[in-house]
């Protein structure tokens, strides 16, 4: 009797606890392994990326804006009926010009621009949209003129239309714009470590004819305007 209640509590001490697939375990060790290894294929990466820098010393693009020229200006407003309640909607009609001179200062690579966009701001409003320039590569101490030309037509943030106006008649039809240069770099011995660029160009002041239309032609006021260049990792 003693022996078979001690085989029945064995059955039932192995019943009671679930069957341990072998897979599951190999399963979990490989993802650990994948972790384990994709933070090792990160860290040396990013030792990599911070040696290159070191000794290689890349020096930043120099952006300036040379030329900036408006042929066509206009603000206007339509009226707009919103949630019951009529208002007028400020609109600009604008086709800009702008070159800009982007130099390569490095005498030991070449530098690869890619995905490149521009706009241009009035204060926080945007005046002119995000434009799409060609890619284009330079090679050591190399200068490059590129040039946006784009016409646009669009609805203005609320209280950027009173803004612009007020501008053009307290400043003798004078504003002054925040141009934007963006793109996707490489330096030519940095091929695998990419890096967003962003050149801020302030102060770039254009003329217009203080008329009651608020339209005509404008064009740079001051000498090239040098822009705030950052990098960052992508």
């Amino acid at each position: 009797m003693e022996t078979l209640m001690a085989s029945y509590s064995n059955l039932h001490a192995k019943s009671s606890h679930p069957y341990e697939f072998p897979y599951e375990k190999e399963g979990h060790s490989y993802i650990c392994r994948l972790f384990t290894a994709l933070v090792f294929i990160f860290i040396l990466v990013a030792i990599l990326d911070k040696t290159a820098n070191i000794v290689l010393r890349p020096n930043y693009p120099s952006v300036f804006v040379i030329s900036a020229t408006v042929s066509s200006f206009k603000l206007y407003q339509t009226p707009r009926t919103y949630s019951s309640r009529f208002e007028y909607v400020g609109h600009l009609a604008s086709a800009f010009n702008i070159t800009f001179s982007v130099q390569n200062p490095n005498s030991h690579m070449a530098i690869s621009y890619d995905d490149i966009y521009t706009s241009v701001k009035y204060s926080y409003g945007l005046v002119q949209g995000c434009a799409s320039l060609p890619a284009f590569k330079q090679e050591n101490r190399d200068r490059t003129s590129v040039l946006l030309s784009r016409e646009d037509d669009h609805e203005l943030m609320p209280g950027s239309f009173d803004k612009i106006a007020k501008g053009l008649k307290e400043n003798d039809g004078m504003l002054e714009f925040k141009v934007r240069f963006e793109a996707k770099i490489r330096f030519s011995r940095l091929m695998w470590f990419p890096r967003k660029m962003e050149a801020s160009c302030y102060g770039v002041k254009i003329r217009f004819p203080n008329d009651t239309e608020m339209t005509g032609l404008g064009g740079i006021m001051v000498p090239p305007t040098s822009c705030d260049v950052q990098l960052s990792r992508l």
